[in-house]
């Protein structure tokens, strides 16, 4: 079978199932749908792979290169992450109703993305009636996300100011209306001890990675609930990854490197880079060579390096499979102030951990 014919055989067996079983047997529905997920991934996957080219979709050696070939290509972190939830869940194992209902309703968000990403790449429309899934939702609920949504893409009241404080992401809960997925953003400001009270709310069509401090961009705009209430909702128009000098800094001693106040520019390269492609620190040192070079020249440009010197030591920590690589690759993806802390240990090294400053 050629791709297409692939993509679509499977996503007309999804569209059936919701046909038939919708109202009458949601768990058996979920289960139906799952079991399909890791295929049609794939089938993706050799989508993107093939570049217009006609391969065979089920030949192993193909989907392991196409699978491979996602993970250096930021635009496409959302099907990697995809895979890695269907490999994890459906692949060894056939989960029961429930579970498979649960499943249904953290994958929603996902198969949402690859319709949209099949129809906008390649005019391939599917999952026709991926809408119709029906998820028990409060009305009230719906009706509210309605009304932020509308907002959202009108966009007319309220204007666009810089959020003054870098911010750190608590929960990113995903909904759909309409078939568009937002987000609702619960965030606190980044500093060391955060309280429960200074959280806040706001909502964005804008998927935002929630691992690293960011800065906002927001407007305020009043959102009328009943005939004569209105509230004022938070609406992120922007963003940028906007990890803390003192993380850097304090990631950066671990392995004995002054970073102080010697990285403003290459920092700034680097937030600029994990920005515009979606990507972490962790892909970053997890590249195959040749690409880990030549992202390191576009980020460095005519910059001295410092932090790339930790990054490189971080790399061939990880490459390797030392003691110690997980511990880096847990700080890597998630450079909170807090945790690196934790786990320094002043001036002696740690060599049951390969000799960084850990203190384990």
């Amino acid at each position: 079978m050629k791709i297409n014919d692939s993509i679509n055989t499977i996503c007309k067996t999804i569209d059936d199932n919701i046909d038939e079983l919708a109202g009458k047997n949601i768990q058996l529905l979920s289960q139906n749908i799952v079991a399909h997920l890791r295929n049609l991934v794939e089938r993706v996957a050799l989508k993107i792979y093939s570049d217009g080219k006609d391969i065979y979709p089920d030949n192993y050696d193909n989907i392991k290169k196409a699978v491979q070939n996602l993970k250096s290509k930021g635009q496409y972190k959302f099907l990697q992450q995809f895979y890695k939830f269907t490999q994890h869940s459906v692949s060894h194992y056939s989960p029961d109703g429930d579970s498979s209902y649960r499943l249904m309703l953290k994958y929603y968000v996902s198969l949402q993305k690859i319709k949209t990403f099949l129809q906008s790449e390649y005019q391939l429309e599917v999952l026709h009636n991926l809408d119709q899934f029906p998820f028990t939702q409060d009305p009230d609920t719906q009706q509210y996300y309605e009304k932020i949504a509308e907002c959202i893409e009108n966009n007319e009241q309220g204007n666009s100011f810089p959020y003054k404080d870098r911010c750190y992401i608590l929960s990113v809960k995903p909904f759909v209306v309409h078939g568009k997925i937002y987000y609702q953003i619960t965030f606190t400001t980044a500093h060391n001890k955060v309280s429960k009270f200074e959280r806040m709310i706001a909502f964005t069509s804008i998927e935002i990675p929630s691992n690293y401090a960011v800065n906002f961009e927001m407007e305020v705009i009043d959102v009328k609930i009943h005939e004569n209430i209105k509230i004022p909702v938070n609406i992120i128009t922007n963003y940028r990854i906007s990890i803390r000098p003192c993380e850097i800094d304090n990631f950066s001693k671990i392995f004995g490197i002054d970073t102080k106040n010697k990285v403003r520019n290459e920092r700034n390269q680097l937030m600029q880079f994990l920005t515009s492609t979606g990507l972490n620190l962790l892909d970053i040192v997890g590249f195959e060579e040749n690409y880990y070079e030549k992202t390191k020249d576009k980020i460095l440009q005519n910059y001295k390096s410092r932090f790339f010197e930790v990054l490189d030591k971080c790399r061939d920590l990880i490459i390797n499979q030392r003691p110690g690589s997980n511990v880096i690759r847990y700080l890597l993806f998630i450079m909170n102030n807090v945790v690196i802390k934790q786990q320094y240990n002043g001036e002696n090294t740690c060599e049951k951990l390969s000799s960084p400053n850990l203190n384990w």
